[in-house]
């Protein structure tokens, strides 16, 4: 129905989680806006992976490769900038809708994507997965 919200589940808390899961989500977040390909490898676990939407075999494992595919991104002038919509996060796994509104210098209409974030023992990131249909500035060799 247009203009009416679900009533939030009575056992769902409301507030956002505080302390190191959510600073570790901003900093991967903060690193991925400012175009920081060091800072976003320094997120994930020395064996960590980032897989593309498009499937299994644009798969990113480990810091060498995870440092050319961000080189990559971030090759369109900058960062990449996201609109965070709606967080789950239980501490070792969060799942984050947002709209991505820029790839390095080139303003995007609203598009919207789903990540869902894997956290190892240590706190770094051992997977990202993302689910979205973003036509980025960059095309595919």
């Amino acid at each position: 129905m247009a203009g009416r919200r679900a009533a939030p589940s009575a056992t769902a808390d409301p507030r956002p989680r505080r302390g190191p899961p959510r600073r570790r989500r901003r900093r991967y977040a903060s690193a991925l806006e400012a175009g920081d390909t060091e800072a976003v490898v320094a997120t994930f676990a020395p064996d960590g992976y980032f897989r593309e939407p498009i499937g299994r075999h644009y798969t990113h494992t480990g810091t060498p490769a995870l440092r050319s595919f961000f080189t990559s991104c971030f090759s369109a002038g900058g960062g990449i900038g996201l609109q965070h919509c709606a967080v789950t996060d239980d501490g070792t796994r969060c799942a984050v809708e947002y709209n991505c509104v820029r790839w390095g210098e080139h303003d995007l209409p609203p598009q919207a994507g789903l990540s869902v974030c894997e956290r190892g023992p240590d706190g770094l990131l051992a997977a990202v997965r993302v689910y979205d249909d973003v036509e980025g500035p960059l095309a595919r060799p």
